[in-house]
This record gives C-alpha cells, structure tokens and sequence, in this order.
C-alpha cells in the first residue's frame, strides 16, 4: 500500500481526469475596441443508441483592454479547467493583422494559452462571425484542417521573435476556409501581398513543397513543374538591385485550352 501510495504521489495522480477538462482546437484574437477573444473547444458526446461519440464546437468567449485580459476572460466563462495539448490554430482578425499581429503572437507565444507549433492564419472574419462558424458544427475546422494536407504556406507560433515574416491568410466561404493570401511584414506591419504563383513561389522558397503550378497569361496554359531547382541572381536596374529567382525542373502535366 505504501509503494502505491508513494507512486501515486510521484505522478501527481489526482481525482481529476479529461473528463473534468475541456479540450482547446483554436484560439482567435481580433482588436476592436478592445481586444476580442475567442476559444474554439470541441466536446465529446456519446450517443446511447448508436453508441458512437460525435463532437460539438462551441466558443467560449472575452473581451479586455489586453490579449491577456481578453484571453482569462474567456477562460473564467468555462466552469471546467481547459486542455491547450490538443490546440493546434491561431486565426487573427483582420484589424490585427494590420496592426499588432506580431505583438499578439509573441505574447501567446509566451502564455500557456498558445503551443510552440500553432499555425498561425490571418482570417477575414469578426469574433461575431468567427463564432457563428463554429455553431455549424466542425466543418469550419475540418476545412483548414483539408487545405493543410493538400498544401498551404504554414507559419508556427515558435517563428515570431522578431518583426518580419509572412502569416498566409484565409477567408470564409460558405462556412468554411479558402487560401487568400500571403502577407509579408517587416517591422511588424504589412508591406506587401502575395497571391497565385508568388504564394506558391514562397513554398517552395521556405521548403515546403517540392512542385509548383504555374498558369500562363494571357495563353491560360497550366503546367506543374516538380523538383524544381532554384537559382538567385541580383539584377542592377535603375530603380536599384533587384533579385531575380530562376528555376528549372520537370514539366508534369501540362493543361492549354
């Protein structure tokens, strides 16, 4: 008994279990008036006839003068303590991924409320609409979830340390996620856009992916290209150096009208 009784002790072991807690997937900040947050939580519920278990999204909701008063607002709504193992998505509003979005990250990043490896997305909704989504079940989830596996510019938490970087953006259609864009920050604001194959040129340019597929205007000829191979030349012109990235590498489909 003694043994057992000084394991348990070892372990931390306690009444307490994952059915006292409540599983964090996502957590949106957006800065209106105030800051603005929002827990995205998924609960399981077992269905006695069938005896399958289908989860619930719902939001758990705050506001403050700060993302940290914001966030512990949100988490005081919830009677159970919260689990951020499983969250995995960062999603900024679109005011604060015009002002403050890195200052947002860092904090999180900082917090127990944000995990190293969160993807971080900019996305084109206000709170109100953002929890509306998550009343239509999991299907917003699901979708980015699907636009990860068929290849997406990804950006984590852990990568926010400075002022400059790229966070792709997504916008909301019909209740789930499309690719919009990729922004590009340098001193923690916004400096340019990126679309189509620069989006795509950026992939390739951080290592994640290994082809590209490229459309020819005004012809509308598709092709992709795999493995292909990238070459930097700096270039003087008037307007100063400019950089001019060259590839090369196998045409695998080729698609002309």
């Amino acid at each position: 008994f003694l043994v057992l009784l000084g394991a348990a002790l070892l372990t931390g072991c306690t009444g307490s279990g994952l059915g006292d807690r409540v599983a964090v997937k996502a957590v949106y900040v957006e800065k209106e008036r105030q800051y603005e947050a929002r827990l995205l939580v998924l609960e399981s519920t077992p269905n006695a006839d069938t005896g399958q278990v289908s989860e619930q999204a719902r939001c758990l909701s705050g506001q403050g003068e700060t993302v940290y008063e914001a966030l512990l607002a949100a988490e005081q709504s919830e009677s159970r303590r919260l689990f951020y193992g499983q969250s995995e998505l960062l999603f900024l509003g679109p005011n604060l991924m015009e002002k403050g979005a890195f200052e947002a990250c860092r904090y999180l990043a900082s917090n127990t409320s944000g995990r190293p490896n969160m993807a971080v997305y900019g996305l084109d909704a206000d709170p109100d609409t953002f929890e509306q989504l998550q009343q239509e079940g999991t299907e917003f989830l699901n979708s980015v979830e699907q636009l990860e596996k068929r290849g997406l510019f990804k950006t984590y938490l852990y990568q926010f340390e400075g002022d400059s970087g790229i966070i792709p953006g997504l916008s909301v259609q019909e209740n789930t996620a499309a690719f919009d864009k990729l922004t590009l920050y340098g001193a923690g604001r916004p400096t340019a856009v990126w679309r189509g194959a620069k989006a795509q040129l950026a992939r390739l340019l951080a290592g994640q992916a290994d082809e590209m597929e490229l459309t020819l205007e005004p012809l509308s000829v598709s092709f992709q290209v795999r493995s292909p191979k990238l070459r930097f030349e700096p270039v003087f012109t008037r307007e100063g150096m400019e950089l001019d990235v060259r590839f090369s590498g196998t045409i695998q489909r080729l698609v002309s009208p």
